[in-house]
């Protein structure tokens, strides 16, 4: 990763069992990296259930809200790593919207993971896990709380989905870096539903095999010269590469069922210049059976 970004992993825990599986994510990643661990609490405070009261609420009251917040993330780190353990964890309750402090605190993080759900945000599944994934400047690692899916055939494995975007290559990196930190294999997937220049002529007749072939072909050698250089880098990772025709969205959810992590690419700016999740990535926020890497473009 760039030199920029600290050895830190900054997890959001707000009570809720998505952000529980979230922080043994954690804990397992800083174990594997030696990275400091930060355990993150946003909290509201009692203004929010009192938009309707017209006198201003105490600062004793925002306090021992923010106190039971804390008390509540101490027992959580306990049960769940021992008191000696649980003191090694640096621990941040800060008053604010679950998505700003999140981004805020994680600004110069290796990586920062959240559940797919939590409380936050009402009754929306992943809201809160979609807004960090959109403005966070680091790598955004999203575990789901459900059940683990049937094995796949990436049983295992790190697969990562490879674009044609300009941030490719760090998506590549940090799929690389957790393969080799983790010992597992990596496949990378590359997936175009674009057909040939003159598709057109197919729509009357069969495709030419001689053409499709050389389409593949293409494929094949673009995802070639996407991960040029990358094997070298990392000679214990054992690569599988797969060029495949076809949804690029059901395809990469596909490849995530018994994965160990799954790696894409993130974001775009828009006409706009609103800053947007692309369609594999927002997919495998809210589908993929394995934890999710979501890797930042770089600002335009």
């Amino acid at each position: 990763m760039t030199e920029s970004r600290t050895n830190q992993v900054v997890v959001g825990v707000d009570g809720s069992p998505g952000s529980v599986v979230a922080l043994q994510w954690a804990v397992a990643e800083a174990e594997r990296r030696k990275a400091a661990l930060v355990v993150v609490r946003a909290t509201s405070g009692p203004r929010d259930w009192n938009e309707a009261q017209f006198s201003p609420i105490p600062p004793i009251a925002h306090q021992e809200f923010d106190a039971l917040a804390a008390d509540d993330l101490e027992s959580t780190l306990e049960e769940m790593l021992g008191p000696e353990a649980a003191r090694r964890v640096t621990r941040v309750v800060e008053r604010g919207d679950a998505e700003e402090v999140l981004v805020g605190q994680a600004e110069s993080a290796r990586v920062l993971v959240v559940g797919r759900r939590g409380w936050h945000k009402g009754l929306f599944p992943g809201s809160t896990a979609e807004d960090v994934a959109r403005h966070a400047a680091c790598p955004v690692v999203i575990v789901p709380n459900e059940p683990p899916s049937e094995p796949g055939p990436e049983q295992g494995r790190v697969v990562v989905a490879v674009g044609e975007t300009a941030h490719s290559a760090a998506t590549l990196e940090f799929a690389f870096d957790e393969a080799s930190f983790r010992g597992k294999g990596l496949t990378a997937v590359h997936v175009s539903n674009a057909l040939p220049p003159d598709a057109a002529s197919w729509r009357a007749s069969a495709p030419d095999a001689a053409l499709l072939r050389e389409y593949q072909l293409d494929e094949q050698r673009a995802l070639a010269e996407a991960l040029a250089g990358w094997a070298e880098k990392y000679p214990d990772v054992e690569v599988q590469k797969d060029a495949l025709p076809g949804d690029p969205v059901s395809t990469v959810i596909q490849a995530s069922a018994g994965a160990a992590l799954l790696v894409v690419g993130s974001h775009y700016r828009s006409r706009l210049r609103s800053l947007r999740l692309n369609s594999v990535a927002h997919s495998a926020l809210h589908h993929a059976t394995c934890p999710v890497a979501i890797i930042p473009a770089a600002a335009e």
